[in-house]
């Protein structure tokens, strides 16, 4: 079965200007895995994003929090048109 995982939604600063400055967006981070059932999904998802350096910043940011990345992340069936 494909899974959509996705994370809580959180802010994102699209730097525009010299200083890093620019409009802000709330966004999530999503994934799509192939996983037997939801929690092995989660699982999966969230190892894919850690291993990815430079997306998914969410669950990189909680990481560095020294906190779980796993915390609010979601998983739904994905619908696949045949």
């Amino acid at each position: 079965m494909n899974w959509l995982i996705y994370t809580p939604p959180f802010d994102y600063t699209e730097p525009v200007l010299d200083d890093g400055s620019g409009p802000t967006y709330q966004v999530q981070d999503v994934i799509e895995v192939e996983a037997p059932n939801k929690k092995e999904a989660i699982r999966l998802g969230v190892k894919l994003m850690l291993a990815d350096k430079t997306r998914y910043s969410w669950v990189h940011d909680q990481r560095s929090d020294k906190c779980s990345p796993y915390t609010g992340v979601k998983a739904e069936l994905a619908f696949i048109e045949e």
